[in-house]
C-alpha cells in the first residue's frame, strides 16, 4: 500500500506543477441535462477528475462528446451524466480518477482491459476529507471559470491548487475498508448495496459502472464469494426495511416504495407478493392481527 500512495502522490505533484505551468491541459464537461442519464450513460452525485496517464478516454455526454488525450486533465462536476470507453485494448491505457466528496476523496486507478474497450479497476483508496468546505469551494470556483474563456486560466490553476491540497493529505488514514483490488469486488459491491439501496438508481448496473467492470462479471464475481446473485441481496435489503417500515410505520405504500428504493408502488408491491407470498398491506394487517 505504501508503495501504491507513493506513486498517488507522485503523479499528483506532476500533475498540479504541469497545470500551474501550463505543461498540462484542462477540459470541462459540460451539459444542461444535469442528473439526467441517457442509455447507458451513468451519473455521480460528487464531481470526479479524470488525468489521463496514457492513451485515450472517449467520453459520451448527453449532448457532446470529448476525446481525453494522455497529458489531458477533465473535470466531470456533480450531476453530469456520461460514458466513457478506452481505444480497441492494444494500446497502453491508465487513467487516475479522484472522487471529490464531502465525507471522503477516492483515488482510483483505471486501467484497460486486454483487447476490449472496457476500463477496468486497478486499485482503489480512500482517504477522509480534511476541510471538505475549502475543497467544495476550490471545485466551484474551478468550475465556474474554466466555463468562461476569458476565466480558463485561472480555472487550470485552481485545479493545479486543488490537486496540491489532495496530494497534501494524502496520507491520512484510510476510510475502513475502502482498499480495493480485483479480489475485492465483492465486498465492495455489498458496502456500496448497504449505503445505496435506498436509491431507485442504485443496480448492478450502475454499481459495476462505478466499480469499472462489466455487470455480468461483477455478478458471477459476487455470487461465486458469496452464493447470492447480488440482484438478491439488493432486493432483499430494499424488502428488509419495508416489512421494517410496514411493521413500525403508518407510511402509505407509495411512500414506503420511495423510500426503500423501488422505482414505482406497483413494483414494489409485486416484489412485496412475490417474496413473502403477501401484497404490503395484507402483510401489515396480518401482523397487526387485524
Amino acid at each position: 500500500m505504501r508503495d501504491f500512495v507513493q506513486q498517488t502522490h507522485d503523479h499528483l505533484a506532476t500533475w498540479s506543477q504541469g497545470l500551474m505551468d501550463g505543461t498540462y491541459r484542462v477540459r470541462l464537461a459540460k451539459t444542461r441535462q444535469r442528473f439526467r442519464p441517457g442509455p447507458n450513460q451513468h451519473v455521480h452525485d460528487v464531481a470526479e477528475i479524470f488525468l489521463q496517464l496514457s492513451g485515450k478516454n472517449h467520453f459520451t455526454l448527453p449532448d457532446a462528446k470529448l476525446v481525453l488525450h494522455e497529458g489531458e486533465c477533465l473535470l466531470m462536476p456533480a450531476g453530469v451524466p456520461h460514458a466513457e470507453a478506452a481505444e480497441d485494448g492494444t494500446q497502453p491505457f491508465q487513467m487516475l480518477v479522484l472522487g471529490i466528496a464531502s465525507w471522503q476523496r477516492t483515488f482510483i486507478y483505471g486501467v484497460k482491459g486486454p483487447h476490449t474497450s472496457i476500463t477496468v479497476v486497478n486499485q482503489l483508496y480512500c482517504t477522509p476529507t480534511p476541510h471538505p468546505r475549502g475543497l467544495n469551494d476550490l471545485l466551484a470556483s474551478a468550475e465556474q471559470y474554466l466555463s468562461d474563456p476569458r476565466g480558463h486560466a485561472i480555472g487550470i490553476r485552481l485545479m493545479g491548487v486543488l490537486l496540491e491540497e489532495c496530494m497534501a493529505h494524502l496520507n491520512l488514514p484510510t476510510t475502513p475498508s475502502w482498499t480495493l483490488g480485483k479480489q475485492d469486488l465483492a465486498g465492495k459491491a455489498a458496502q456500496m448495496v448497504q449505503a445505496r439501496f435506498r436509491q431507485p438508481d442504485c443496480n448492478v448496473a450502475a454499481i459495476a459502472r462505478e466499480l469499472g467492470v462489466t455487470p455480468n462479471y461483477l455478478s458471477a464475481t459476487y455470487c461465486a464469494q458469496t452464493g447470492v446473485r447480488l440482484s438478491r441481496h439488493l432486493l432483499e435489503e430494499r424488502l428488509g426495511l419495508a416489512r421494517t417500515l410496514l411493521e413500525e410505520s403508518e407510511l402509505k405504500i407509495v411512500d414506503i416504495a420511495a423510500r426503500c428504493g423501488f422505482s414505482s408502488p406497483s413494483i414494489f408491491i409485486a416484489r412485496f407478493k412475490a417474496h413473502t407470498g403477501h401484497p404490503p398491506l395484507q402483510y401489515r394487517k396480518r401482523l397487526r392481527g387485524e
